[in-house]
Protein backbone atom coordinates (compact mmCIF):
# COMPACT_ATOMS: atom_id res chain seq x y z
CA UNK A 1 0.00 0.00 0.00
CA UNK A 2 1.12 3.69 -0.21
CA UNK A 3 2.82 4.82 2.46
CA UNK A 4 1.41 8.40 1.70
CA UNK A 5 -2.28 7.25 3.05
CA UNK A 6 -2.50 7.94 6.53
CA UNK A 7 -5.61 6.38 9.39
CA UNK A 8 -6.74 8.20 12.00
CA UNK A 9 -8.09 6.31 14.95
CA UNK A 10 -10.82 7.23 17.13
CA UNK A 11 -10.73 5.53 19.68
CA UNK A 12 -11.06 5.80 23.59
CA UNK A 13 -7.32 5.70 25.98
CA UNK A 14 -6.78 3.29 28.37
CA UNK A 15 -9.25 1.29 30.21
CA UNK A 16 -12.74 2.09 29.92
CA UNK A 17 -15.45 0.49 31.29
CA UNK A 18 -18.18 -1.16 29.43
CA UNK A 19 -22.11 -1.23 30.67
CA UNK A 20 -22.87 -3.58 27.58
CA UNK A 21 -26.36 -5.69 28.33
CA UNK A 22 -26.39 -4.76 31.96
CA UNK A 23 -22.66 -6.29 33.06
CA UNK A 24 -19.99 -3.68 33.97
CA UNK A 25 -16.96 -4.37 32.06
CA UNK A 26 -13.51 -2.44 32.30
CA UNK A 27 -11.92 -3.25 28.82
CA UNK A 28 -8.19 -2.07 27.72
CA UNK A 29 -8.46 -0.15 24.60
CA UNK A 30 -5.07 0.71 24.07
CA UNK A 31 -4.61 -2.90 23.94
CA UNK A 32 -7.23 -2.97 21.50
CA UNK A 33 -5.42 -0.34 19.23
CA UNK A 34 -1.63 -2.21 19.88
CA UNK A 35 -3.27 -6.05 19.09
CA UNK A 36 -5.94 -5.41 16.86
CA UNK A 37 -5.59 -1.69 14.67
CA UNK A 38 -1.83 -1.07 14.32
CA UNK A 39 -0.26 -4.25 13.16
CA UNK A 40 -3.17 -4.21 10.24
CA UNK A 41 -2.14 -0.83 8.72
CA UNK A 42 1.60 -1.11 10.13
CA UNK A 43 1.54 -4.54 7.52
CA UNK A 44 -0.28 -2.26 5.00
CA UNK A 45 2.37 0.18 4.99
CA UNK A 46 -0.42 3.11 6.22
CA UNK A 47 0.66 5.60 8.60
CA UNK A 48 -2.05 4.95 11.93
CA UNK A 49 -1.90 6.94 14.72
CA UNK A 50 -4.69 8.38 17.70
CA UNK A 51 -5.10 11.76 18.90
CA UNK A 52 -2.94 10.61 22.04
CA UNK A 53 -0.14 9.59 19.79
CA UNK A 54 0.36 13.25 18.61
CA UNK A 55 1.75 14.23 22.49
CA UNK A 56 0.63 17.48 22.63
CA UNK A 57 0.07 19.72 24.97
CA UNK A 58 -2.97 22.06 26.06
CA UNK A 59 -6.26 21.70 23.68
CA UNK A 60 -6.26 18.99 21.25
CA UNK A 61 -9.29 20.14 19.40
CA UNK A 62 -7.85 22.02 15.97
CA UNK A 63 -5.41 19.31 15.71
CA UNK A 64 -7.57 16.47 16.02
CA UNK A 65 -10.44 18.13 13.98
CA UNK A 66 -7.95 18.36 11.00
CA UNK A 67 -6.66 15.10 11.41
CA UNK A 68 -10.44 13.46 11.26
CA UNK A 69 -11.01 15.78 8.14
CA UNK A 70 -7.03 14.75 6.45
CA UNK A 71 -6.84 11.66 7.17
CA UNK A 72 -7.74 8.92 4.40
CA UNK A 73 -9.24 6.60 6.30
CA UNK A 74 -10.64 6.80 9.59
CA UNK A 75 -10.81 3.54 11.87
CA UNK A 76 -13.90 3.97 14.57
CA UNK A 77 -13.92 2.18 17.59
CA UNK A 78 -17.31 2.63 19.18
CA UNK A 79 -16.76 0.03 22.24
CA UNK A 80 -18.13 1.44 25.45
CA UNK A 81 -19.87 4.63 23.32
CA UNK A 82 -17.79 6.75 24.39
CA UNK A 83 -19.37 10.24 24.28
CA UNK A 84 -16.43 12.00 22.50
CA UNK A 85 -15.42 9.05 20.07
CA UNK A 86 -19.40 9.18 19.30
CA UNK A 87 -18.96 13.11 18.57
CA UNK A 88 -15.77 12.39 16.71
CA UNK A 89 -17.60 9.57 14.49
CA UNK A 90 -19.95 12.55 13.70
CA UNK A 91 -17.83 14.89 12.37
CA UNK A 92 -15.59 12.99 10.51
CA UNK A 93 -19.64 11.72 8.78
CA UNK A 94 -20.12 15.59 8.28
CA UNK A 95 -16.44 16.37 6.64
CA UNK A 96 -15.92 12.99 4.21
CA UNK A 97 -18.11 10.86 2.56
CA UNK A 98 -16.26 8.08 2.75
CA UNK A 99 -13.35 5.92 4.24
CA UNK A 100 -14.73 5.68 7.21
CA UNK A 101 -14.51 2.05 9.51
CA UNK A 102 -16.41 1.33 12.94
CA UNK A 103 -15.71 -1.47 14.72
CA UNK A 104 -17.10 -2.25 18.15
CA UNK A 105 -16.04 -4.85 20.71
CA UNK A 106 -19.04 -8.09 20.50
CA UNK A 107 -20.95 -7.77 23.78
CA UNK A 108 -21.71 -4.09 22.70
CA UNK A 109 -22.67 -4.81 19.73
CA UNK A 110 -26.42 -4.16 21.00
CA UNK A 111 -26.39 -1.48 22.51
CA UNK A 112 -25.18 0.69 19.55
CA UNK A 113 -27.65 3.68 19.43
CA UNK A 114 -30.39 3.28 16.10
CA UNK A 115 -28.66 5.87 14.09
CA UNK A 116 -25.07 4.16 14.11
CA UNK A 117 -26.72 0.23 14.17
CA UNK A 118 -27.81 0.35 10.73
CA UNK A 119 -24.49 0.55 9.47
CA UNK A 120 -21.73 -1.93 8.67
CA UNK A 121 -19.36 -2.36 12.37
CA UNK A 122 -17.29 -5.21 12.38
CA UNK A 123 -17.60 -6.86 15.75
CA UNK A 124 -14.39 -8.06 17.63
CA UNK A 125 -13.87 -10.36 21.13
CA UNK A 126 -12.13 -8.60 24.32
CA UNK A 127 -12.76 -9.49 27.86
CA UNK A 128 -11.49 -7.90 30.85
CA UNK A 129 -9.14 -10.48 30.71
CA UNK A 130 -7.69 -9.05 27.61
CA UNK A 131 -7.90 -10.16 23.59
CA UNK A 132 -7.65 -14.32 23.00
CA UNK A 133 -4.44 -14.65 20.53
CA UNK A 134 -7.44 -16.60 18.31
CA UNK A 135 -9.48 -13.47 17.86
CA UNK A 136 -6.10 -11.33 17.27
CA UNK A 137 -5.79 -13.24 14.00
CA UNK A 138 -9.09 -13.59 13.01
CA UNK A 139 -9.84 -9.85 13.44
CA UNK A 140 -6.51 -8.94 11.91
CA UNK A 141 -7.24 -10.85 8.65
CA UNK A 142 -10.57 -9.22 8.87
CA UNK A 143 -9.66 -5.87 9.16
CA UNK A 144 -7.03 -6.12 6.50
CA UNK A 145 -9.51 -7.23 3.92
CA UNK A 146 -11.64 -4.26 4.76
CA UNK A 147 -9.35 -1.67 4.19
CA UNK A 148 -7.35 -3.03 1.18
CA UNK A 149 -11.82 -3.20 -0.28
CA UNK A 150 -12.11 0.51 1.10
CA UNK A 151 -8.71 1.84 -0.73
CA UNK A 152 -10.03 -0.21 -3.44
CA UNK A 153 -13.45 0.77 -4.35
CA UNK A 154 -14.19 1.27 -8.05
CA UNK A 155 -16.60 3.50 -8.17
CA UNK A 156 -16.08 4.76 -4.37
CA UNK A 157 -19.23 4.27 -1.92
CA UNK A 158 -20.07 6.85 0.38
CA UNK A 159 -20.33 5.66 3.67
CA UNK A 160 -20.97 9.32 5.42
CA UNK A 161 -25.13 9.31 6.26
CA UNK A 162 -24.67 13.12 5.57
CA UNK A 163 -23.05 13.26 2.67
CA UNK A 164 -25.67 10.37 1.56
CA UNK A 165 -28.29 12.80 2.05
CA UNK A 166 -26.34 15.92 0.46
CA UNK A 167 -26.20 13.17 -2.70
CA UNK A 168 -29.68 12.66 -2.52
CA UNK A 169 -30.88 16.51 -2.18
CA UNK A 170 -28.99 17.24 -5.04
CA UNK A 171 -30.74 14.89 -6.98
CA UNK A 172 -33.70 15.80 -6.33
CA UNK A 173 -33.35 19.31 -6.53
CA UNK A 174 -31.73 18.40 -9.87
CA UNK A 175 -35.23 16.45 -10.67
CA UNK A 176 -36.99 19.38 -9.77
CA UNK A 177 -35.38 21.94 -11.81
CA UNK A 178 -36.00 19.21 -14.89
CA UNK A 179 -39.81 19.06 -13.95
CA UNK A 180 -39.91 22.92 -13.58
CA UNK A 181 -37.58 23.65 -17.09
CA UNK A 182 -40.44 21.01 -18.69
CA UNK A 183 -43.33 22.63 -17.03
CA UNK A 184 -42.70 26.12 -18.21
CA UNK A 185 -40.01 25.50 -21.83
CA UNK A 186 -40.41 29.91 -22.33
CA UNK A 187 -38.10 30.12 -18.53
CA UNK A 188 -34.92 28.32 -20.41
CA UNK A 189 -34.32 30.89 -23.60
Amino acid sequence: MNDKICCFVIIGFGKKTSYANGKMRVLDLDETFSLLIKPVFDALNISCYRAIDKNLSGSIDKVMLQEIKNADIALVDITTLNANVMWELGVRHSLKPRHTIMICEKEQMNSIPFDVNHFVVHQYAHSEEGIPYKEVERFRKQLTEVVKGCLEQKPEVTDSPVFTFLEDELKNKKGMEKVELAANPNDSQ
